[in-house]
């Protein structure tokens, strides 16, 4: 039977939606107002009245926002309606947050948490993460001293509130790519001693004829150690980091006359490091801790324990993977590391998805076996 459309599309978006083949990924580029959402829903419907999958349950729908969320499961439910297709079951069409959720309440005993596990709203979330951050600075902790205001000032800090600001910061980073707080510091630690072991030392900076070389230096430098992609839209090539690295090797800009205490700035901003990256990891161990007492998760733990879950347990894995014979990713560009991983561990070899992004932003699709296959 041939679907019924909303309204008549255009060859490209046809091609697209009844794309035949189920073992190729697919990505989607396209601008804004180009009819995006109009091809993911339709894309949905026709696998289904196609026969190509057996029920609407077996496809999962992912996006960013609930309004997205909520638009495109209404509008999916009306095409169903337009195809005289019944409705059987609950559609698995969610914000990548709440697609965690309903995993975490379906699998809490796997997990290790309550079924009615409480969900900390970003507002509790950064009330929690105020206070035990409070606590690292006020040395309420066996493992750390108090950071009073000298301490602070040796670490750059003006104030409590602006190092308050960056471990919320780290943390929240941390979670986004779903790392644990023994994994953040391994990775941060890591980072640091690659940057620090890039920058020229009092020598080899005096072997340099001056500012322009130094920083050319410097990015080439940057470059071997974190990767040409990385560095060319990196901070170093920004005005006021550039101002900052000359006022860090010279004593005086006009002349590029060469500091005398270069390798002790390196070492003590390395120590600077070391202690921000161990108050972080603290901090985040101590709030996880306080969640798991009170059988809450955040916002950001959502994606990082469904992901953990799909990964570390083989049957919970295969169920879902079963479940789920198509998955669409709306907006693909945009997911963090961690929503990344979760896709990944749930999308089976060869299945093909469908991917929307801007036409100005890269779309990568991730499939074991195929290429990526651009239609139309």
């Amino acid at each position: 039977m041939k679907m019924q459309y909303e309204y008549e599309p255009s060859p490209q978006q046809r091609a697209i939606i009844e794309e035949p083949r189920l073992d190729i990924p697919l990505k989607v580029v396209a601008g804004a107002g180009s009819g995006k959402t109009f091809v993911l829903a339709h894309r949905f419907v026709w696998l289904v009245t196609s026969g190509k999958v057996p029920e609407a349950d077996r496809i999962l729908a992912l996006t960013f926002t609930n309004n997205a969320a909520a638009e495109m499961k209404m509008r999916i439910k009306r095409l169903l309606r337009l195809n005289d297709h019944p409705i059987t079951g609950e559609l698995w069409v969610h914000t990548f947050h709440g697609f965690a959720a309903r995993l975490l309440r379906e699998c809490s005993y796997q997990v290790g948490i309550a079924p009615e596990f409480q969900l900390l709203t970003e507002i509790g979330q950064q009330v929690e993460l105020n206070r035990v951050i409070d606590g690292i600075i006020a040395g309420d902790f066996a493992q750390n001293r108090a950071l009073d205001p000298d301490r602070l000032a040796e670490l750059s800090f003006s104030s409590p509130d602006a190092f308050r600001v960056l471990l919320v910061r780290l943390i929240k980073y941390a979670k986004r790519c779903g790392l644990s707080p023994a994994q953040f510091r391994q990775q941060t630690q890591e980072l640091s001693e690659r940057f620090w072991a890039a920058m020229p030392t009092a020598c080899e900076a005096g072997n340099l004829s001056g500012a322009e070389a130094l920083i050319l230096e410097v990015q080439q430098r940057l470059g071997r150690a974190f990767g040409e992609d990385v560095v060319a839209g990196a901070p170093v090539d920004d005005a006021k980091a550039t101002r900052e690295l000359r006022r860090f090797y010279y004593s005086d800009l006009r002349h590029e006359v060469l500091r005398d205490d270069i390798d002790q700035r390196r070492m003590r901003e390395q120590e600077i490091e070391r202690a921000i990256i161990d108050a972080a990891e603290a901090a985040y161990q101590l709030y996880q801790q306080r969640l798991a007492e009170a059988d809450s998760i955040d916002f950001d733990d959502q994606i990082m324990m469904a992901e953990k879950l799909l990964a570390g347990n083989a049957d919970i894995r295969r169920r879902y993977q079963e479940r789920f014979q198509y998955i669409l990713v709306d907006e693909f560009q945009d997911t963090s590391p961690a929503q990344m991983k979760m896709v990944q561990v749930l999308a089976k070899p060869a299945r093909l998805r469908v991917n929307r992004g801007s036409q100005t932003r890269e779309v990568d699709s991730y499939c074991a076996r195929c290429p990526a296959r651009k239609p139309g």
